[in-house]
């Protein structure tokens, strides 16, 4: 609400104020009907001009827009006619011919509008072939999806190779949005096997730049309009304000000089009444009203007295009001007091009824019984503290006859049910009759003290025990601290040594005699801070530290990684007396860490390097297939022959490549048996010798060495791929040791790895050249990674021999210093089984063998789909094609009565080979299957063939090896 000095404003200006509204309220409601019935004209007339001027406008830039639609859909199919005609004339062109060609190149990138282009790009893979910003070219324009939504909506349908039309926003430089219209047509005209697309496009807004010029004039004779009828609606508008003023300003005057000459002696009364309320009692602004007979002088004097009354009446309450002032100080700074003594004292404080009620708790009580806060206790029944029932009915009788204050130990039970011991101290409060109000006390835990009450009885006898052995424990002690395995190091709080273990003498160099009283100098600058802290916190808090990984110095300079534990101990009086700190060297286990992390990293690129291979193979088997079937097609004598005999070879030698990549990641084992290592060891030596006279050979093999088992081909790879680096370190020759000898786990110490407990036939090759830094050593396994010079080699030579010697089962070391030479320790199981024959590919001559019969396909890849089924029916089979492992299980379910054998790959998504293989096996138990598959025999395929699978093709293969294959199955019915 508003204050009285708000509303009690002078009536002289109230009585102008009101007497101005109800003056002006006529001559304001005319004069705005006035005005606004010309606005509104004017607003009409105005509107009415525009909204022609817009529709004639709007339609004019549709049919603009629609004629820019038209031309773009022109332009693109046009320069795709042209580019169909351009194929046609020019065949066997492939796509970098057509990127260098400038008049190809010309008509394909066209201009369309002011701004716009054409381009040109693959359907079936999104690449942008040829395209005005060089950037663009050869890029996967899918890339584009997220960043430019609206674009890759109308771009994706035209993937499929059907024309599509449609606008996009284009985001400008200057971060403004503006259209475009988009239309990909077709070239109708095959290309390569891709279907090719023409994009146009440009601004949709440079066709209806005409209309601009048109919407300026036309804006222009709108506003001219508009001006006019806003000046005859100014000049109607200040002559009815004229008139209207007049006739107002002679009405005001008149009324306002006679209402005046009763309201301001109401407004001198009004003013003093305004003081009176501000407390300024002697306000005289009326006196000359006393001396009126009429109404006004009687207000006046009444006026009069009620202001001497209120003078009286004030000056009392403001002497009442300072007594009250200082009573209710008094009374909160007590209150404070108590509150503060209740809440703060280190005791737990009560107050509660005999029915058990709790009426009031300080923090330390609801702390000591575990409350989460002070509402919940106060929720509670002290009857449900007490852990036994009737200790509380004793509690209440005992201090109900007790005049004075009663202290007993009961057991209570705490918030989250554990059970202490506390000491009540409490006394009844009484009434005026001497009825009982209510009880109050404290209650401190003494549990601890309880427990120490009960060890001290325990101990007592104890101790006497105890101090019988304490000479015999300290011995004890010093014997287990000079036994210690770990260094150990005793200090005084003030860091000066006490005591070094024979152990720390051994590991760091200094003896007690050395750095007693003294601070021992092995602390690193760089450790120095987080020392200090561990330090500080054990001497002033007492707080241990337990295998703390650091390094520090011995006494010859030397920095090793060391592990530290360290505690305060404290004296017979429980006083801290100095610092105990343990020491353990792990410096070794630092290394094989690092070793191990390095081995598991090549575990992990093995992986990857398996499943690149296998992807590879199965590219090279749409290569090759499709080779074979060319190659089977035309005679020796035709001029296109040798060319793709060659290419043939190169698919071999990417086989070869992919076998490296196999053999690395341990899928490429092929023949194994067993093989005394001395004799390959020897022939492989002798072969390598003849070709490097200035490498000296020395060979120290061990005569009666035991058999391994394994792949001779893989293991005499190992063997020359080792020989060659040491070669190529040896560039001027050299001396090259190679020695084989009997171990078992027992002498493989030091290792990143645990070896099996077994037997193994050791294999070293040393040499004597540069050797290798630390960068070096740690990824000579890697893939691809090499030394040598540009061409020189692939870097897949040790991280061959790295996966073989793991297909073997066996460990792979090598020590290295630069200028000291390299060694490689090779470690193979060592033989106690007869010889074990796996699957051996055929190396023998082959031939092509019509056939007849029908084959399911399974395979989930196309490209090798298509191109085996059409080598199957090239060599006289009828083929049925399953893409996957579901289709291949119903394929075989709705037709095994007519089908002769099962071609299945063996990696495949969902459903793998071996579960395909599986649920072929119990629909027929005599179904024929040859598995393929990009990996070799090893792993998988082998555990296939053990459960009867009748044979083995690796990808990629050829029509001669898919006959021989498919014949050996089919004739051995």
């Amino acid at each position: 609400m508003k204050s009285v000095d708000q509303v009690s404003k002078s009536l002289a200006k109230r009585f102008t104020k009101d007497y101005l509204f109800v003056s002006l309220m006529p001559v304001l409601l005319l004069l705005v009907f006035t005005i606004s019935g010309a606005f509104l004209a004017e607003n009409h007339i105005s509107d009415l001009i525009q909204r022609s001027t817009d529709e004639l406008n709007e339609d004019a830039e549709q049919q603009l827009e629609l004629l820019g639609q038209k031309i773009i859909r022109a332009k693109a199919r046009d320069v795709a006619k042209q580019i169909g005609i351009f194929l046609q004339a020019n065949p066997g062109l492939t796509i970098k011919d057509l990127q260098k060609n400038q008049y190809f190149k010309n008509f394909t990138m066209q201009k369309v509008g002011e701004t716009g282009y054409t381009c040109l790009y693959e359907a079936g893979t999104g690449i942008m072939r040829i395209h005005p910003n060089p950037n663009l070219i050869d890029f996967d324009m899918q890339l584009l999806s997220e960043k430019l939504p609206s674009w890759w909506a109308i771009f994706e349908p035209t993937l499929s190779g059907k024309e599509v039309s449609g606008y996009y926003d284009w985001l400008e430089a200057d971060q403004t949005t503006r259209r475009k219209y988009m239309t990909m047509t077709p070239v109708h005209e095959p290309f390569s096997g891709q279907q090719l697309m023409i994009a146009a496009t440009t601004y949709i807004d440079e066709f209806s730049a005409p209309i601009v010029a048109m919407q300026n004039k036309a804006e222009k004779i709108t506003t001219h309009y508009q001006e006019f009828i806003s000046r005859q609606g100014v000049i109607i508008s200040c002559v009815s304000a004229l008139f209207l003023l007049l006739t107002f300003t002679c009405v005001y005057l008149l009324g306002r000089s006679s209402g005046l000459r009763y309201i301001l002696p109401i407004e001198q009364l009004a003013r003093a009444a305004k003081k009176l309320g501000k407390g300024e009692w002697e306000a005289n602004e009326y006196v000359s009203l006393l001396q009126r007979k009429d109404e006004i002088g009687d207000l006046a004097g009444a006026f009069n007295n009620m202001q001497s009354q209120l003078k009286d009446l004030f000056i009392r309450l403001k002497q009442r009001l300072a007594e009250l002032k200082l009573t209710q100080g008094a009374l909160k700074q007590s209150e404070e007091h108590y509150r503060s003594l209740f809440d703060g004292v280190p005791v737990g404080l009560y107050r509660t009824t005999p029915d058990g009620n709790i009426l009031d708790a300080n923090p330390t009580l609801v702390e000591i019984l575990g409350y989460p806060d002070l509402e919940t206790f106060l929720g509670r029944n002290a009857q449900d503290l007490y852990v036994t029932p009737e200790d509380r009915n004793q509690f209440k009788m005992h201090i109900e006859t007790q005049k004075s204050r009663h202290a007993f130990e009961i057991q209570m039970r705490q918030y989250n049910g554990t059970i202490i011991w506390v000491e009540n101290y409490s006394r009844t409060v009484r009434d005026a009759d001497g009825g009982v109000l209510y009880y109050e006390g404290s209650l401190r835990d003494v549990t601890e003290r309880k427990r120490t009450e009960e060890a001290l009885r325990e101990s007592e006898e104890k101790f006497r025990k105890l101090y019988k052995e304490s000479k015999r424990a300290e011995e004890l002690y010093r014997s287990l601290i000079y036994s210690s395995a770990d260094a150990v190091v005793i200090y005084d709080l003030q860091g000066r040594t006490k005591y070094v273990s024979p152990v720390f003498s051994k590991i760091f160099g200094w003896t007690l005699a050395e750095v007693e009283g003294e601070r021992i100098p092995f602390l690193p600058k760089f450790e120095k801070e987080s020392t200090m802290a561990v330090i500080k916190g054990l001497v002033e808090d007492g707080t241990s530290c337990h295998g703390i990984e650091t390094k520090r110095y011995t006494k010859d300079g030397r920095l090793i990684d060391v592990s530290i534990s360290a505690s305060r101990y404290e004296d017979h009086e429980g006083n801290p007396a100095g610092i105990l700190v343990i020491l353990r060297n792990i410096s070794e286990r630092k290394k094989l860490e690092a070793q191990l992390q390095h081995a598991q990293r090549m575990e992990s690129i093995g992986t990857l390097a398996g499943g690149i291979a296998h992807d590879f193979n199965n590219l090279m088997m749409g290569i090759q297939g499709n080779i074979s079937l060319l190659l089977f097609d035309i005679e020796s004598t035709d001029p296109h022959y040798k060319k793709l005999k060659n290419i043939e070879e190169s698919i071999k030698s990417g086989a070869r490549l992919t076998s490296q990549l196999l053999g690395y990641a341990r899928k490429g084992k092929y023949e194994v048996r067993r093989l005394v290592l001395n004799q390959i060891v020897d022939d492989s030596a002798n072969t390598f010798g003849r070709t490097r006279k200035e490498i000296t050979i020395n060979r120290q093999f061990e005569s009666d060495l035991s058999a391994i088992e394994a792949d001779r081909t893989q293991i005499e790879q190992v063997l020359f791929n080792l020989f060659i680096n040491a070669a190529d370190a040896m560039p001027m020759g050299g001396d090259l040791t190679i020695k084989t000898m009997n171990v078992s786990s027992q002498d493989m110490t030091d290792k990143p790895y645990k070896p099996v407990a077994a037997n193994y036939v050791m294999l070293q090759v040393t040499d004597a050249g540069e050797g290798m830094d630390t960068i070096t050593l740690e990824r000579i396994f890697d893939p691809f990674f090499t030394t040598k010079g540009f061409g020189r080699g692939t870097g897949l030579g040790l991280a061959s021999v790295y996966g073989i010697i793991k297909a073997h089962g066996g460990y792979i070391d090598v020590d290295s210093k630069q200028g000291a030479g390299t060694t490689f320790s090779i470690y193979f199981p060592a033989l106690d089984k007869p010889n074990i024959h796996t699957y051996l590919p055929h190396k023998g001559p082959i031939s092509v063998k019509p056939g007849k019969g029908t084959i399911l396909l399974v395979d989930d890849e196309e490209i090798i789909i298509d191109v085996s089924i059409e080598m199957l029916e090239r060599l006289g089979y009828k083929v049925l094609k399953a893409i996957g492992g579901k289709e291949a299980i119903s394929e075989y379910q709705a037709n095994s009565a007519k089908i002769d054998l099962v071609i299945l790959d063996l990696i495949m998504p969902k459903i793998s080979g071996g579960e395909v293989y599986d649920k072929l096996k119990e629909i027929n138990p005599e179904v024929k299957v040859l598995l393929s598959s990009g990996y070799s025999v090893e792993g998988q395929a082998t555990e296939i063939l053990k459960r009867g699978c009748n044979d083995f093709i690796q990808k990629p293969f050829n029509m001669e090896e898919l006959s021989r294959k498919v014949n050996k199955i089919l004739d051995s019915e």
